[in-house]
């Protein structure tokens, strides 16, 4: 079984029912994280509506926040989700930067080890252009 997630009568993918619950659950976390709605509806007779501008902010205001921590568990947990949220994104027509106003430095890695290299945005749309191959729509 799968579900869909549209924008009006085009299909923009058509994961599985389980990847569906979990992407589905991580959008609604970061909804709350952000205090910013999605633009992902309702998932309703398997299928969803995708309002692309107000996903676009979304997207950005996600890549901003993640962009904004060096924090290597915090990149570990949102890595996976950033790229997919990024990959639907291209999949729309939306592009997606961070943005430097609100860049501010949150959930800084402490301690004396070493940090691991984080991911720049332009990598995670590099990761995110790839996935498309393997996001059925």
């Amino acid at each position: 079984m799968s579900q869909y997630y549209q924008a009006g009568d085009t299909v923009l993918w058509n994961p599985s029912s389980g990847v569906s619950r979990v992407f589905l659950g991580q959008v609604r976390l970061f909804e709350d994280e952000l205090s910013l709605a999605s633009g992902i509806g309702p998932m309703e007779a398997d299928e969803c509506q995708v309002e692309i501008d107000q996903f676009s902010t979304f997207a950005q205001a996600l890549l901003t926040y993640c962009s904004a921590s060096n924090h290597q568990v915090l990149h570990a947990l949102t890595d996976g989700f950033v790229i997919t949220v990024l990959a639907l994104a291209e999949r729309a027509g939306a592009e997606v930067r961070p943005s430097r106003i609100d860049a501010r430095r949150r959930d800084v890695q402490t301690g004396s080890a070493p940090a691991l290299s984080v991911e720049t945005g332009d990598e995670l749309r590099q990761r995110a252009h790839a996935m498309l191959h393997s996001m059925p729509h």
